[in-house]
């Protein structure tokens, strides 16, 4: 494993919750490739940095007002040069959500680490 990029993929999960908890769209979409796309837990998907601002400022302005999330990394491996898969568990306080599983896809370009798919879900409970 490139501890560097290990480094540096905690690094742009690390400025994900802190923009989150600041409640600043902006900044949680920054942490996103251009390229980037969420799908959340609820089905909806955001493609590209533009779309992934205007739903985190949607929910921050709804459901997720006020808000905060700590992600724990279980595993970060590595795809290819550069490509990285982040799992882990994702916790927000404030908002009406169990804890969910998070599988981010990160990739190391010009000198940085950006997500490049974030998905956040929860497990089924077996009947």
């Amino acid at each position: 494993m490139d501890t560097a990029l290990d480094s540096d993929t905690r690094v742009v999960i690390e400025d994900f919750c802190q923009a989150w908890n600041r409640g600043d769209a902006a900044a949680v979409a920054q942490t996103y490739a251009a390229d980037g796309r969420l799908i959340n837990p609820l089905g909806d998907s955001y493609d590209g940095r533009e779309a992934v601002r205007d739903g985190y400022a949607e929910y921050f302005s709804g459901m997720l007002a006020g808000s905060t999330t700590e992600i724990s990394i279980d595993e970060i491996r590595r795809l290819a040069d550069g490509l990285f898969v982040v799992d882990g568990t994702q916790l927000v306080s404030g908002a009406p959500l169990p804890p969910l599983h998070i599988t981010v896809v990160v990739r190391e370009s010009n000198g940085k680490a950006e997500i490049v798919e974030f998905r956040p879900y929860a497990f089924l409970v077996v009947p």
